[in-house]
């Protein structure tokens, strides 16, 4: 059935209903304009479906639009210009609304809304409200497609909300490009959907929510609870001057939800109050924010990016833009258990523009994350720029991160370990100065401040311009420096118990005095880098039965004591890049040197000394891994001695050399260079007779820059370089000097192709002589072809074992090596043999056949 008042106008006195529907279905109503009433349309029944559209409703006192249905309502409404009233929606009171739809039984009633390109203007009434009512949930289920809607508050002092939706078990809400906007009031009142505000503790047990490309313009935000589950994914919207623009799981009225699931990315945030993107429940937060830009947060919320948990916390946070979010954190991440967390390739800058007095904001943080000491996690920070912050990192109770290529720059302090054990790798500390940045409260804050219980693994690392300290904890022992790159330290100083590892590694100073201390041993080294010093670390030795074991793989060294009697004693080692003793070593230096020491006579009977390298240090070396060894320095002799088999050895498997030593010094590692000296060079020969890998050839001894030409032009003699066989002309003929040559492409060589050749037998055709072999006895070529096969097996069976390929380059003519290389039988017995073999087989063709 159709009710089409084709634009007449339905005007009533304000009482009752301009249109009223009870017991019907399949009814549409279109093309009416109906105002002056109570209500505008009111429906009511058991189980039906209902259609408006194109219809103008305004000016009724309670709503346009009012249904209610005891068991399944469906309904359908676009193309509509719909007002609200002025009835107090806020609380439950009077729950009004331009348009209602609730159910008459909440635990039978399904509601299923779809409403779509309609202008709704709304007062204090509220604009939608669906299976909601001033005493809680009237549904059992509610679903409603809300798309290309325009939703606007007509009255500056309204407080009324855009969006209301509830049920008791279920609701799923897919809203899609709408145009909500308020007029900013105070006392406005929040969209919520699962709850109803102040109108009871109940809230729907599951909620599905879309929320994809809106405009949300100077409102208050959308709160959604539920008791059980929320599956949340909200996209490409935009907040302009809104309070918290989203709460998914929780309100202050409420218990958080138990588990939430969360995507939200691609969204716009202007001038918030409060936090952006929030979502906390109580048993487990799994959130992904992503490619979300929020400029100027103000107070009341944790932070601009919020995921929390009582219970369990996983999220992904990355690509995201926030600036000026200086009265609020920018990125909170807190769970009683964390589980995985990775935060990468967000760009914070909370003070880029003076939006807050800086005297009224607290020392918020870019970054913070707040776990437990007993996690098992997977957290991963990496590819951040956190600046212009008071805090550029924050961690408080977190064990197991790993923090690496951040960019910590321009903030009143860069990053502060509160209880916590975190690794630190390859990040910069810039800047991060209080008394330059207008925004700090002052003080003589750092780049990176470790607390005294907290364990910082730092990995390479720059700091530079740093307040007081780039780097500074105040123990016990807790930063552990490994330097597998060169980092720099400027115009601030570093302050730390703990050690610094060279692994191949350098640290430059400037205006920065480096002290290492240990709070186990009286020990405190400041680092004097001018004279190559590299690190240092001090060990408490603990002997038992005269003897003890200090250090390990991760401290590059490792010394096992034998002494005559057991003491506890501290050994100090000193780690140099540059040679500290002088150059009368014969080997090549490794580029580690050490000065091993301890205060007292530890009445030594002897010493095992480990000094660990890395596989990137050992290509830079060039040493043959198997050739290294400890020398150490006599500085009665001013000599270096060599700790060689049986007193020295290498462990090629766990990367260390070691050496049994009865005394403390200087040690170094060293190790042979290897040679061309047998005038071919290897692949892995990298000495000066042959100018490196496939540096030149070797003839006449001594290494050449290109091949030795032939008479011929042809080139011979050995090669660092070999022939790619597949690339190679045919054999020319045997010319009149004895040789015949081909053209091959060469690999690994100075020239990318060049002529071979090789001694051939000339056989000269003369008049009377055999000048057709076809003409004569087939016997001849065969005979010749034996004589070849005979050479060549008696050549393979007599070659002694792996010359065969050498045997075989040279009876293909392959280049090898030339004098140098030897050869497996001269060449005149060959030319003998076969020469004999066909004189004679020329001899019997010609007398016998003849």
């Amino acid at each position: 059935m159709t009710l089409d008042c084709d634009g007449y106008r339905i005007i009533g006195d304000y009482d009752d209903y301009g249109i009223y529907l009870e017991g019907y279905t399949g009814v549409t109503i279109q093309n009416c304009i109906i105002s002056e009433f109570d209500t505008g349309i009111y429906m009511d029944g058991d189980n039906y479906t209902v259609t408006i559209k194109d219809n103008e409703i305004y000016d009724n006192d309670y709503g346009s639009i009012f249904g209610m249905a005891e068991t399944n309502l469906i309904a359908t409404i676009t193309g509509n210009y719909i007002t609200g009233e002025d009835d107090d929606g806020c609380g439950p009171e009077d729950p009004g609304g331009a348009i209602r739809l609730q159910g008459k039984n909440d635990s039978l009633s399904i509601i299923t809304a779809t409403l779509t390109n309609n202008v709704i203007e709304y007062d204090e009434g509220g604009a939608v409200r669906i299976g909601w009512s001033n005493e809680g949930a009237t549904s059992k289920e509610t679903y409603v497609d809300f798309f290309s809607n325009n939703i606007r508050s007509f009255d500056y002092e309204g407080d009324g909300s855009p969006i209301r939706l509830n049920a008791i078990e279920y609701i799923d809400a897919d809203i899609r490009n709408n145009e909500v906007r308020g007029e900013g009031t105070e006392d406005a009142c929040p969209s919520a959907i699962g709850f109803t505000p102040d109108g009871g503790d109940e809230t729907v047990y599951n909620i599905k929510l879309t929320l994809l490309g809106n405009t949300f313009r100077n409102i208050p935000g959308l709160k959604v609870i539920a008791l059980d589950n929320i599956d949340a994914e909200i996209r490409d919207n935009t907040f302009d001057r809104v309070l918290t623009p989203f709460r998914l799981g929780f309100c202050s009225s409420f218990e958080p939800v138990e588990n939430l699931t969360a995507i939200v990315s691609g969204n716009d945030f202007y001038d918030i109050e409060g936090g952006s993107i929030v979502a906390r429940s109580v048993g487990s937060t799994d959130m992904k924010a992503y490619n979300n830009y929020i400029d100027y947060t103000r107070g009341g919320g944790r932070g601009a990016i919020e995921a929390y948990s009582e219970g369990f916390t996983n999220a992904e946070i990355y690509d995201n833009t926030i600036i000026n979010s200086g009265h609020n954190n920018a990125i909170w991440v807190e769970g009683e258990d964390i589980g995985t967390v990775n935060v990468y390739r967000n760009n914070v800058q909370s003070f880029i523009e003076e939006y807050c007095d800086y005297s009224d904001c607290t020392m918020k943080r870019a970054f913070y994350m707040y776990g437990n000491e007993d996690n098992e996690s997977d957290i991963n920070i990496y590819d951040n720029e956190f600046s212009m912050s008071g805090y550029g990192m924050h961690l408080e109770s977190v064990f197991g991160a790993v923090l690496s290529n951040n960019d910590i720059q321009n903030n009143c302090e860069g990053i502060y370990l509160d209880s916590s054990e975190v690794t630190i790798e390859d990040t910069d500390f810039i800047g991060n100065n209080p008394e330059e940045l207008g925004f700090c409260e002052g003080g003589d804050t750092t780049g990176l401040y470790v607390s005294g219980d907290s364990i910082a693994y730092l990995k390479n690392s720059n700091f530079a311009n740093n307040g007081e300290y780039g780097l500074l904890d105040e123990g016990p022992f807790s930063v552990y420096w490994s330097l597998y790159k060169d980092v720099s330290c400027i115009n601030n100083d570093a302050f730390f118990y703990g050690w610094l590892i060279p692994f191949g590694g350098s640290i430059t100073t400037e205006n920065c005095t480096i002290t290492i201390r240990s709070d186990e041993i009286e020990f405190e080294h400041v680092l004097n880098t001018s004279n190559g010093e590299s690190g240092a670390v001090g060990f408490d030795l603990d002997m038992e039965n005269g003897s003890g074991i200090v250090g390990g793989k991760d401290q590059g060294i490792e010394l096992e004591i034998h002494a005559e009697e057991s003491k506890n004693e501290g050994i100090e080692v000193i780690f140099y890049n540059e040679n500290p003793g002088n150059d009368t070593y014969d080997f090549k230096a490794f580029g580690k040197w050490v000065d091993v020491n301890t205060p007292t006579d530890l009445n030594l009977s002897y010493w095992i000394l480990k000094l660990y390298y890395t596989d990137e240090e050992l290509v830079k070396s060039g040493i043959p891994e198997e050739t290294l060894l400890i020398e150490y320095f006599n500085e009665t002799s001013e000599s270096w001695e060599k700790y060689e088999t049986p007193r020295g050895g290498v462990n090629t498997a766990e990367n260390y050399v070691w050496a049994n030593i009865t005394h403390f010094s200087i040690f170094g590692l060293f190790g042979s260079e290897p040679t061309c000296s047998d005038g071919v060079l290897n692949q892995d020969e990298v000495g000066v007779d042959c100018g490196g890998v496939c540096g030149g050839y070797w003839y006449d001894d001594s290494c050449h820059t290109s091949p030795k030409t032939t008479s011929s032009g042809g080139s011979s003699g050995g090669t660092t370089c070999s022939i790619i066989s597949d690339n190679c002309t045919e054999w020319s003929e045997c010319s009149s000097d004895g040789t015949r040559s081909k053209s091959c492409t060469y690999e690994d060589c100075p020239t990318s192709s060049t002529e071979v050749s090789e001694e051939c037998i000339y056989i000269e055709n003369t008049p009377g002589d055999i000048s057709d072999p076809s003409e004569g006895d087939d016997d001849l070529q065969k005979k010749i072809d034996d004589a070849k096969e005979q050479v060549k097996q008696l050549t393979e069976e007599e070659s002694p074992e792996g010359e065969d390929e050498e045997r075989s380059n040279l009876l293909t003519g392959q280049v090898v090596g030339g004098e140098g290389s030897g050869s497996l039988m001269p060449v005149w017995i060959v030319l003998f043999i076969l020469g004999i073999a066909i004189v004679g087989s020329v001899g019997y063709f010609w007398f016998i056949k003849k």
